[in-house]
């Protein structure tokens, strides 16, 4: 479902970001550091839409069991 928001900026308050907007927008900023999603490079929906499930899957995995840093 989609749902229209409503302005969240008023003379008395300023600007106040919605409340679970910014997962969102954080989501799609992550699907940016990977090299076949930042440009649209499929042909099918499909297969741009599986990209972007395995690419937040492996965020997912990387998160759940982190790779200890040679640093």
């Amino acid at each position: 479902d989609i749902e229209i928001g409503q302005n969240h900026t008023s003379p008395a308050k300023g600007f106040v970001p919605a409340e679970k907007r910014w997962v969102v927008e954080r989501g799609f900023a992550w699907l940016g550091d990977y090299w076949r999603l930042a440009v649209d490079r499929e042909r099918l929906l499909k297969n741009s839409a599986t990209f972007v499930r395995i690419a937040f899957i492996r965020l997912m995995l990387r998160r759940l069991c982190p790779v200890p840093s040679l640093w």
